[in-house]
């Protein structure tokens, strides 16, 4: 993997506005998908929700990944020690 081809690629989006739209449509399916899969598991846990209620309280993001975060991420694994939980206070 050529992490200098991914910096290429991300910097190349704000030039691109057609790829720009391309990876906002598969941000938005991947966020739909991951909301889909929470309601089912809410519903296992007995806290049940839908996809669209899990999108109301955390809308998916368009913004761009900051370097820090692209740093932090490596062959497709995130780095979560740099990250605080959103469940630790």
């Amino acid at each position: 993997m050529s992490t200098e081809n991914i910096e290429k690629f991300t910097k190349s989006l704000a030039t691109n506005p057609a790829l720009a739209t391309k990876v906002q449509a598969l941000r938005t399916e991947a966020a739909q998908a991951a909301a889909a899969g929470l309601a089912a598991l809410s519903i296992e846990a007995g806290t049940p929700f839908t996809a669209e209620e899990y999108l109301t309280v955390f809308p998916p993001s368009n913004t761009e990944l900051s370097e820090e975060t692209l740093g932090s991420v490596a062959g497709g694994v995130i780095n979560f020690k740099k990250f605080k939980s959103p469940f630790e206070d």
